[in-house]
């Protein structure tokens, strides 16, 4: 990465969902924190993710996001569907992250 590019991060567990915007060089440039509304089902879930991503991503204004990683509670396949999500996650299995994040 060049300049003032950087990458979005995001991490959807059962309990919380954060996302950081990141230079090429380390610092964090956009941070955003919010409990899992597990209990809501997994289109809630995806929401708070967008939501808590769109924050940071609002905090790293001169920074040239060119990229995005997403970790998540669950097993998820090549594709980015989750195939697997224990109970922390109702509904979570199914969920398509890869095409969600993309659009």
């Amino acid at each position: 990465m060049n300049g003032n590019a950087a990458m979005l991060g995001v991490d959807i567990g059962g309990t919380k969902i954060a996302a950081a915007v990141v230079t090429s060089d380390g610092h964090v440039v956009g941070f955003n924190q919010r409990h899992t509304p597990a209990a809501d089902g997994s289109e809630a879930v995806v929401e708070e993710a967008l939501t808590v991503a769109r924050a940071a991503l609002a905090q790293s204004m001169d920074a040239a996001v060119v990229g995005c990683g997403i970790g998540t509670a669950g097993t998820v396949d090549t594709h980015g569907v989750i195939t697997h999500a224990t109970s922390a996650l109702p509904g979570w299995a199914g969920t398509d992250v890869r095409a969600i994040f993309h659009r």
